[in-house]
């Protein structure tokens, strides 16, 4: 089993509408494949942390950097796990709006779904994506100043 990580930049803004039928399919086709993940959203903007055997993965990521929706697609990381950080999760999402970026304490909150309690894992792809909140949060405190 392994994990991945990749951050890329959408060719347009998605409205919620158009993530939603993204998230749809790629949740029931990762689950199929188990592969869990958290896929993050701001301003066209994306990063993915993606977990599971490493053939689906190689043949997902495959797929994801042939997507011509984004472009940018830059793999992070990617190395072997012996346990999920999103073992419940055949892929959470959020879509983090200025409004809630600014100001959060903790930025692993955004990596919640509204029904979670706080994640016992810790590990590189949740560091990765609270660094992802922290640089969206403080590139939006410099552009409302």
């Amino acid at each position: 089993m392994k994990q991945l990580v990749y951050y890329s930049t959408a060719l347009r803004l998605f409205t919620d509408d158009e993530l939603l039928a993204i998230l749809e399919p790629a949740r029931a086709a990762n689950a199929a494949a188990g592969i869990t993940g958290m896929l993050l959203y701001v301003d066209g903007n994306f990063i993915q942390a993606l977990e599971g055997p490493a053939r689906a993965l190689d043949r997902l990521f495959a797929r994801i950097e042939a997507d011509s929706r984004h472009r940018g697609v830059l793999k992070a990381f990617e190395m072997p796990i012996r346990r999920r950080n999103f073992a419940e999760l055949p892929l959470g999402f959020r879509n983090m709006a200025k409004a809630e970026t600014a100001g959060i304490a903790d930025p692993t909150d955004l990596l919640l779904l509204p029904s979670q309690a706080r994640p016992a894992a810790s590990g590189a792809a949740l560091h990765l994506l609270a660094t992802f909140n922290r640089v969206i949060g403080v590139d939006q405190q410099l552009r409302w100043a």
